[in-house]
């Protein structure tokens, strides 16, 4: 087996097939399901969600940090 992954372009094209194999996947996957992530970064949330083979990124406004508006 080690014979197999000798030579940088073999470990490429192998690394290369897992990340397609992976974008793939999640590609079918957002065909049905929702999926979000959320961040909060200097007080503005964004969200990044996939859904019907589409990548949305929102951003609100103004997010309080301490969920008080002073």
């Amino acid at each position: 087996m080690r014979d197999f992954f000798k030579g940088w372009r073999r470990k490429i094209g192998v690394l290369t097939l897992g990340l397609a194999c992976a974008f793939a996947a999640a590609w079918i996957r957002s065909e049905v399901t929702c999926d979000s992530i959320q961040v909060i970064i200097n007080g503005h949330k964004y969200r990044l969600y996939s859904y019907k083979s589409s990548l949305t990124l929102d951003e609100d406004a103004f997010y309080p940090l301490n969920g008080h508006l002073d």
